[in-house]
């Protein structure tokens, strides 16, 4: 994996190169280097991005004795859900994805990050760092709207910014959490459904432990391989699930990811 990716770091841009192989990661600064603690803030936030802290081998342990997981993880060795670099860069992207084509949605996200990150230029590329919470919770929810989003949308990106301003919730506090409460938390703010609050914890905090079972593609992905395109009712997926034990996200991750690809057993 090769990618260049900006970061804001106290008001600071920083244009990085990543390249990842196997466990080993190598980071080139291309337009500046940064100041000690800032390289070790983009360091963790690479780190998160790359998921490299998680061993997938115990993953591919818990699920051996479902078959049909099992066969599919076969092809897809080593393959790990990308994660966000943040908690509100998680939130953005799940609220910018609710009930929309994912094509639509990264293609309305990136408006949002080139009309609210911060540019920086290399080579006669332009690249953007992810808005800041602080940017969007100072703007009004018209010039979100303005992009394509809709009002509510923009009111709801603007309330999860002010959230993490106003450290009404943080990564440490829903990491401490039970996987219920954290969800219950997450769906206490405006905006925030079940599947919103599982995506964040699945993207934004690498909660494994999530079951992703509100998702519409994965209920489609679970009926193809496990149910001859029957739809299973909620008693169904539930047993299935616990065979995935605190796994269960990336299990959810690995189905939706073979579906896509039309894998065939």
């Amino acid at each position: 994996m090769r990618m260049k990716r900006a970061f804001l770091i106290n008001n600071i841009c920083v244009l990085c190169e990543i390249i990842q192989k196997n466990k080993h990661l190598k980071v080139s600064f291309l337009n500046s280097v940064p100041k000690e603690e800032n390289i070790e803030i983009i360091k963790k936030q690479i780190q998160k991005i790359c998921n490299t802290q998680t061993d997938i081998r115990e993953f591919y342990k818990t699920i051996k004795k479902d078959n049909t997981l099992s066969k599919i993880s076969s092809n897809f060795s080593g393959l790990k859900p990308p994660l966000a670099a943040s908690l509100f860069e998680a939130m953005i992207i799940a609220i910018t994805e609710q009930q929309l084509n994912i094509s639509v949605a990264i293609s309305q996200r990136t408006k949002l990050v080139k009309n609210f990150g911060e540019k920086v230029s290399f080579e006669n590329k332009e690249y953007y760092s992810f808005p800041s919470f602080k940017h969007i919770a100072d703007l009004s929810s018209g010039k979100i709207h303005k992009l394509g989003f809709s009002s509510k949308k923009a009111e709801y990106m603007i309330l999860a910014a002010k959230l993490i301003n106003e450290n009404q919730i943080n990564e440490e506090q829903l990491k401490c959490m039970d996987i219920e409460n954290a969800r219950c938390k997450l769906m206490s703010f405006h905006g925030i459904g079940p599947w919103t609050a599982e995506y964040i914890l699945l993207r934004g905090l690498n909660r494994c432990d999530v079951s992703m079972l509100s998702d519409a593609g994965i209920k489609k992905a679970i009926s193809f391989f496990y149910f001859k395109n029957k739809e299973p009712d909620i008693k169904e997926l539930l047993e299935l699930s616990n065979n995935w034990g605190k796994y269960k996200g990336y299990a959810a991750f690995y189905l939706l990811y073979a579906y896509q690809l039309n894998l065939s057993l």
